[in-house]
């Protein structure tokens, strides 16, 4: 999705494609993935937002339950998605994989009645 994503970014204004808190969760969810911590700063950079709407936007999910903010009184936290923000994640993957899957068994399955019906004519 994040590679998906970036490649927007060339034909579309980036202005428009901006999605700081979905962002901030696959960059967390790949560096879970990974058994990776990121630090406030690591994620604000990969993300391309500030570290203070990077950190307004962390807890925003750390409320929603999604993210745990570990120290957070320190001058660089390090967030991490929640047992509950994995399995949403996880859940959001499996929704997207899915959605490829239906259309392209659509578009394959439209192919194969286009072709059935050329061949008839």
């Amino acid at each position: 999705m994040i590679a998906a994503r970036n490649a927007l970014h060339g034909p579309l204004p980036s202005e428009i494609l901006h999605d700081p808190a979905l962002g901030i969760l696959l960059q967390l969810f790949v560096a879970s993935s990974g058994d990776q911590y990121l630090s406030l700063s690591q994620l604000s950079e990969r993300t391309n937002v500030s570290r203070s709407v990077a950190l307004r936007w962390l807890k925003v999910l750390e409320y929603a339950g999604t993210v745990s903010i570990n120290d957070e009184t320190a001058d660089n936290p390090t967030p991490s998605l929640s047992a509950q923000g994995v399995d949403e994640m996880n859940a959001a993957m499996s929704a997207v994989i899915n959605s490829q899957i239906t259309l392209h068994g659509q578009h394959d399955d439209q192919r194969t009645a286009e072709k059935s019906v050329r061949s008839v004519t």
